[in-house]
């Protein structure tokens, strides 16, 4: 099931979509490990979610849905992303 965060997310994101064009992106630089990022990205993929890292040292998870992406999909996206970032963070925080 969903929970607040990827409610958080489905709201945030699917809301700005006219706004600011469907590209987004959550820095982790804040992090001692230089690597949430790539972690991240590897884990959305092996669960079927494609985002790439962007910024300072690869530090930047960036997050580029379609424009015309059903509110079905983006919540399955945000459920990915989400696990995929506590799984990252949980040995960090």
């Amino acid at each position: 099931g969903a929970t607040l965060l990827s409610y958080f997310f489905l709201y945030y994101f699917y809301n700005l979509t006219a706004i600011m064009q469907n590209v987004w992106g959550i820095d982790f630089s804040t992090f001692n490990d230089k690597e949430i990022a790539n972690k991240v990205s590897a884990a959305c993929f092996n669960n079927g979610l494609i985002i790439e890292t962007a910024g300072r040292e690869g530090s930047v998870v960036k997050l580029l849905p379609p424009l015309n992406i059903s509110t079905d999909v983006m919540e399955e996206g945000c459920n990915i992303l989400q696990q995929a970032v506590e799984h990252a963070i949980a040995g960090v925080c």
